[in-house]
């Protein structure tokens, strides 16, 4: 069976299928409100020499909802249109901790960008 085809029986990991996709992802660890959060960071494989970047922050009214979700967003589309490096943070949802939590852990993500 061709790999695409067993790929599709499940949910997979996105670093275990790169051939399929036109841009690099990656994870990465930054400071925000004290502690590590993830971020995912996704770059065209072939990147321009001036790239604007994205912060894109997922839906979820900040009380649900995953960094991860930007592999299923238009932020892809803004990547693969205009050659954008996008930086999608894990900030903390109302349930983990107060307004503005969110806000500040996503402007974390932003500082990271600079």
């Amino acid at each position: 069976m061709p790999r695409g085809k067993q790929l599709t029986r499940g949910i997979f990991p996105v670093s275990e299928v790169p051939y399929m996709f036109s841009y690099h992802s990656e994870k990465r660890k930054i400071e925000a409100g004290g502690r590590k959060m993830d971020i995912i960071i996704l770059r065209p494989k072939e990147p321009k020499k001036s790239a604007p970047g994205l912060l894109w922050i997922h839906g979820g009214g900040y009380a649900t909802g995953m960094a991860g979700m930007v592999y299923a967003s238009r932020a892809v589309d803004i990547l693969e249109s205009e050659g954008a490096i996008v930086v999608s943070p894990e900030y903390r949802r109302s349930w983990q901790a107060p307004y503005p939590a969110a806000l500040e852990d996503s402007y974390a993500a932003l500082l990271y960008m600079r």
